[in-house]
């Protein structure tokens, strides 16, 4: 099936149609298509997304990575903060990339406190996100390889899912976010399921060593440490021990940071990694700066966040 031919078919099902409404492009990237816009209806509210299909992404069933932006953010925000390093991986390995929007440039990740549109309209994200796969069949998903990724907020949504739904999400990795203290107690994965975590020691905004998530002087819930949040979901999953995999990575002293990668063992062949980005702030390794480090900290240039967590994905399957 092509893909023209994968857009009209949900078009014809009603499920998934094209927008007029995406917003003007950020910053142009050579060599790499942006994301389309799409739209569709869930629990009575109209959802927008954009959508990187690559022609090749047709060619029979295909992994599909949701995206998804920090608060204040939106879907053309993470792209481009990203510097559009997943529609690179798309364009090579046939993948289907979706940056989702949240209601009101948010997302109900568990924080019942957080002054959000998402929390105070009581927006089931939750059931929209485990929705897609099935939404977007016209695009020949492969149902075993479905993963989710986010930044912050998109972050602590990616680490609900991880909790809530192990069932429809192969793997999931989240960076500058730890378990907030309202969703660990709660946290019940349905099965050991693979988890990446990558935060920086340095972030003004989710601390490393848990507490007040703060955005300037305001407060936005509280969460576990990193070592916390990492021990939350290896008791859950009956995971081993940390333990450091290779030395540490400093081949781009200029930047300010260095990055440690730990890893746990887990039944089944399922993994938690740790990637310690010391020195580094709120933000996306060796993606877009797209505040002063004063205001948000160092980004790290030692490691690749999106190829990182692809192939990180690329190890599991349902």
């Amino acid at each position: 099936m092509t893909l023209l031919a994968a857009v009209m078919s949900s078009l014809a099902l009603g499920a998934v149609h094209l927008s007029n409404s995406c917003p003007a492009d950020r910053a142009k990237v050579a060599s790499v298509a942006e994301a389309k816009c799409y739209a569709m209806e869930y629990g009575g509210r109209a959802r927008t997304m954009r959508i990187y299909a690559p022609a090749g992404a047709s060619t029979g069933p295909v992994p599909l990575v949701l995206v998804l932006h920090g608060s204040g953010g939106d879907g053309g925000g993470m792209e481009w903060v990203s510097e559009r390093g997943f529609n690179r991986i798309a364009d090579r390995e046939g993948a289907v990339i979706v940056y989702p929007d949240g209601i009101g440039k948010s997302w109900n990740d568990g924080r019942p406190d957080v002054p959000s549109a998402a929390v105070k309209e009581s927006v089931d994200d939750l059931g929209w996100l485990r929705s897609l796969p099935e939404a977007l069949a016209a695009f020949n998903i492969d149902r075993k390889r479905v993963y989710a990724a986010g930044m912050s907020n998109g972050g602590l949504m990616s680490l609900r899912l991880a909790c809530d739904a192990a069932d429809v999400f192969a793997a999931v990795a989240t960076v500058v976010a730890n378990l907030s203290v309202d969703l660990a107690p709660v946290c019940r994965p349905a099965r050991p399921i693979p988890l990446l975590i990558m935060n920086g020691t340095a972030d003004p905004i989710m601390p490393f060593t848990g507490g007040p998530v703060k955005v300037l002087w305001f407060k936005r819930g509280s969460v576990l440490s990193t070592d916390a949040t990492v021990a939350r979901f290896a008791e859950l999953e009956q995971c081993g021990p940390l333990r450091n995999d290779g030395g540490l990575i400093d081949s781009n002293p200029d930047d300010g940071t260095s990055v440690l990668k730990q890893v746990a063992q887990c039944p089944g062949g399922s993994e938690i990694d740790l990637y310690e980005i010391r020195g580094g702030g709120h933000t996306w390794p060796g993606g877009e700066p797209y505040l002063s480090a004063r205001l948000v900290g160092k980004v790290s240039r030692e490691i690749d966040a999106n190829e990182t967590i692809w192939r990180f994905f690329t190890r599991y399957r349902l």
